[in-house]
């Protein structure tokens, strides 16, 4: 088993370093009860990604107060795009920065879980039932992705205590594509008359994200018209997504006894952590690498521009440290 090999297969495996109690940790739950032990937790500097905003802050101790009132598990939810970004190497396939996050969230939940005796769940909710629509990707390419993700979380719930549940489903489990994107339709003809009041830098900001995510082929073939009415139509179905209400009936990520996890643009929605242990990059646009330096490594999620900026450096290293039939799992790309 060579270096690499090893250290991945630990940091999947081992949670001794962080599942069992301190004697200060102890001692703060002995003291100060165990609910602000949970809060501190959260809080860490470890996990996070920066201070949360006061009313976030005051959203997550009323939703722990009452988990722990009423002995139930500590509930994380994670709305997440449920796509991989078309323009990496190994599209439409999950990464490494999937098995970071993953493993990452993992770890935030044990450091919880292992003074809370109900525990810590950790719910992936996909999006990907209107990407198809948003960002023309094939059904095929999307579902490999989603079927991969819940292969993975299945995989790493094996090296977790039994108070650490991992979770994973899509809207489509409770929702058809066809009732979810009626609903849309509905509030893109209010958002198309809202839109001729919408500043000019707002407008391009949105279009231009929208450029950068929409997969297109021999785009050379289309009028710049063309495509800035492309573009608009596939943000339209991005706002409906974010600003109408769509989700009635369904049990989505922002149910009361919920937290609500992002890596990026959170705002007051949820708190806001690390997606890997040095990265805040949203892991599904992201891509993961190992870091190495003088045999010490560090997983790392890279944006895509970074990525660009040193794919030429990466050496990728055979890995076997994972039993999943992935193809871009069987070697990791490292940074010397």
């Amino acid at each position: 088993m060579n270096n690499i090999t090893n250290y991945i297969k630990t940091f999947i495996e081992n949670t001794d370093n962080i599942s069992v109690l301190t004697g200060e940790e102890q001692k703060q739950i002995q003291f100060e009860g165990v609910v602000s032990y949970i809060l501190k937790k959260i809080n860490s500097s470890k996990y996070k990604q920066s201070k949360f905003p006061q009313v976030v802050s005051e959203k997550v101790e009323k939703i722990v107060v009452d988990a722990v009132k009423n002995h139930r598990p500590i509930y994380f939810s994670i709305p997440f795009g449920g796509f991989k970004k078309w323009q990496l190497p190994h599209y439409p396939n999950i990464g490494w920065e999937e098995i970071f996050n993953i493993i990452q969230l993992r770890n935030f939940a044990v450091e919880i879980a292992k003074g809370y005796e109900p525990g810590v769940v950790i719910h992936y909710f996909s999006d990907e039932i209107f990407i198809a629509r948003m960002n023309n990707m094939s059904q095929k390419d999307l579902d490999t992705y989603n079927n991969q993700f819940n292969l993975a979380v299945a995989y790493i719930q094996q090296f977790a205590p039994s108070n650490v549940m991992l979770r994973y489903s899509k809207i489509r489990d409770e929702l058809s594509q066809q009732e979810i994107l009626k609903r849309f339709d509905k509030g893109i003809v209010e958002l198309k008359k809202s839109w001729k009041t919408t500043p000019k830098d707002l407008q391009e900001m949105k279009l231009n994200k929208t450029a950068r995510n929409y997969k297109i082929d021999e785009k050379n073939k289309y009028s710049k018209v063309d495509l800035k009415n492309i573009y608009f139509e596939s943000t339209l179905v991005h706002d409906a997504f974010t600003d109408t209400e769509w989700e009635q009936g369904t049990m989505w990520a922002f149910q009361p006894y919920m937290i609500p996890v992002g890596f990026r643009y959170t705002k007051t929605w949820g708190i806001n952590l690390k997606s890997s242990p040095t990265s805040t990059v949203q892991f599904w646009v992201g891509y993961g690498i190992l870091e190495a330096k003088d045999e010490k490594f560090s997983p790392k999620t890279l944006t895509f521009n970074q990525y660009e900026a040193i794919k030429n450096r990466l050496i990728f290293e055979k890995c076997e440290a994972i039993s999943l039939a992935i193809p871009s799992l069987s070697k990791i790309p490292v940074l010397r």
